[in-house]
């Protein structure tokens, strides 16, 4: 196969700050919410910033994941992603809270936000998270739809076939300068707060 062509994509520009929603109808769980423009798939800053969104949230864990719902109880969920249409990407962060710890737990984003900068990920942290982003592409994808999908998206991203072997060579690439130097854009993002 040859490699795909790839059309050049422009980065949007995020907004930052915070908003607050206000839905005027009662819910069983208000949402806390995160967004930040991110690198794209094949831009310098990609993988560093895959990592830093393992640092911070991935499912129950990760700095903010394990404080907000195994120490202090705050959140339902984290839900952590990354998404590319092929070009400049985005991490998003959703999360399921009781509506009278919204504000708490917006703090709490804040703060861990805020610390990225303070105390950056630890060269253990960023090594776990490179086996962890090694691991998951051996095994995410396990039936037919997700193999085709992981084959469509590894084509679109990376103009190639997945490879192991490739993303491993990647993310040997990866220095903690590169995670450090991702830092200031991946904590300039939108949090956004949905209540009743």
């Amino acid at each position: 196969f040859a490699a795909a062509e790839l059309p050049k994509i422009e980065r949007v520009a995020l907004p930052t700050g915070t908003r607050a929603i206000s839905l005027g109808v009662p819910v069983a769980q208000s949402q806390l919410g995160y967004v930040v423009a991110a690198p794209g798939p094949h831009d310098d800053g990609y993988l560093a910033t895959r990592i830093l969104l393992y640092t911070l949230a991935h499912h129950y864990e990760g700095r903010f994941g394990k404080e907000a719902i195994s120490r202090r109880g705050l959140a339902y969920y984290v839900d952590a992603r990354y998404t590319s249409n092929g070009g400049p990407g985005f991490v998003t962060l959703g999360i399921g809270v009781d509506t009278h710890k919204l504000d708490a737990l917006a703090a709490l984003l804040a703060a861990e936000l805020e610390r990225l900068g303070k105390e950056p990920p630890t060269t253990a942290e960023i090594e776990e998270a490179k086996h962890h982003l090694v691991g998951r592409a051996m095994s995410a994808a396990q039936g037919n739809d997700e193999l085709a999908t992981e084959l469509a998206r590894n084509w679109l991203w990376h103009g190639d076939l997945p490879s192991v072997e490739r993303l491993r060579e990647r993310l040997d690439a990866v220095t903690r300068e590169d995670v450090l130097a991702a830092i200031p854009g991946f904590v300039n993002g939108l949090t956004i707060t949905v209540a009743p």
